[in-house]
């Protein structure tokens, strides 16, 4: 089906084209513009007054609405799928919890069974957060299940053919082998849960370490003798950097450092959202462990962050907010920034034609529909049954 969008705001990477148009067929953004003359379609989708972003794009999401990727069940993925794109995502990549070999392989066996046809979001494959990480910075990680990067062990889940993103700690033994490895099945590398230190991150970018997970969250403060992690993220151009932008583990003031530190393209908004996202306040597990999520916020029993209950439309909304951000500088940190952390921008990440069909109807905060490949997959309850 031909899908035309007229009138609103149409974002691109040229600027935004008012009261424009854009033509959605076979999956794929075919064009769009501003000119009087309408290309013909199936369908027409009115954006009056509202914005038409480029679909988001979530490289951290641990589970939602009482669901979580370590349930290693291809049902609790695909709920995950449904409530990222009532929130404005089109891809995502679920993500695991350190854990025993077999359990993680399980684990993937699920998301790979789930993304054969998920009816929400994309799943663009797994982000494997652990078990090559430090017992020093585990956060709300099971430290029993820590380990050392095992040639044998890695190779195993790689050839699983469903994995993209690592994160490790960059001091461990054997990492920088890791890295090189994961590098030739082009496979995304990225520092956390890490004590690493400042010479120790750079030889790891050396090897291929091309990203850092949850940046100030599991890693040392900035010390000015010892940099650490923290400082090689900031400093380094070829490094990009994921904040959870919920405002609580993070203050808006180091958002606003990292901003001004990084490229422009180099910082992207994540959730690391746990299974009571989309829930209310009570007692949830967290890879084995009890976390009580009081006003929203998630803690261990010793007080320790563990995950967020973030979505990621409210992470653009919380950063618009406490920074003075445009909506086009912002939109760009959930999108088209995601994208080039996993090699994925010459098909997702911006509205041109020829990029996959994921957008979204974006009204003053709220997400009113989302189309994932030229497919609607969400449309807000409250809009009109035209749209």
């Amino acid at each position: 089906m031909r899908t035309l969008f007229v009138g609103g705001s149409i974002y691109t990477p040229d600027g935004i084209l008012e009261d424009g148009w854009l033509l959605v067929d076979d999956q794929l953004i075919r064009a769009c513009g501003t000119d009087q003359t309408l290309p013909a379609a199936d369908k027409i989708i009115h954006l009056e007054q509202r914005a038409l972003l480029p679909g988001f794009i979530n490289i951290h999401v641990h589970g939602s609405v009482g669901v979580d990727t370590m349930d290693a069940d291809p049902a609790s993925i695909e709920k995950m799928s449904l409530f990222e794109a009532a929130h404005g995502v089109t891809c995502f990549l679920p993500t695991t919890m350190t854990a025993p070999q077999g359990t993680i392989l399980r684990v993937i066996e699920a998301v790979r069974q789930a993304m054969v046809n998920t009816n929400g979001a994309r799943i663009l494959g797994v982000h494997l957060e652990g078990p090559y990480i430090s017992p020093e910075k585990p956060g709300a990680q099971a430290t029993e299940s820590i380990s050392a990067p095992d040639t044998q062990a890695y190779n195993e889940l790689f050839d699983s053919g469903c994995v993209q993103l690592i994160t490790i700690a960059p001091e461990i033994k054997g990492s920088l082998a890791l890295i090189r490895a994961a590098h030739e099945h082009d496979i995304t590398i990225a520092a956390g849960h890490s004590i690493a230190t400042y010479d120790q991150t750079l030889a790891a970018v050396a090897a291929g370490l091309s990203h850092v997970t949850h940046l100030y969250n599991g890693m040392p403060g900035f010390h000015h003798r010892q940099p650490g992690l923290l400082g090689a993220a900031l400093t380094q151009d070829s490094l990009s950097v994921e904040v959870i932008a919920d405002l609580i583990h993070v203050h808006p003031a180091a958002i606003e450092i990292a901003l001004k530190c990084k490229p422009a393209e180099k910082l992207v908004l994540v959730t690391d959202s746990m299974r009571a996202a989309g829930m209310p306040d009570g007692i949830y597990d967290l890879g084995g462990q009890a976390v009580t999520v009081e006003q929203g916020i998630a803690r261990l029993q010793n007080g320790a962050l563990a995950g967020s209950t973030l979505s990621l439309d409210r992470a653009i909304n919380n950063i618009m907010q406490a920074l003075s951000l445009s909506l086009e500088k912002t939109v760009r940190l959930a999108t088209a920034n995601a994208a080039h952390v996993l090699g994925l921008q010459e098909h997702k990440g911006t509205i041109a034609a020829g990029m996959d069909a994921d957008l979204v109807i974006w009204n003053k905060g709220i997400v009113d529909l989302t189309m994932v490949e030229g497919s609607v997959v969400y449309k807000n309850p409250g809009i009109s049954a035209g749209v």
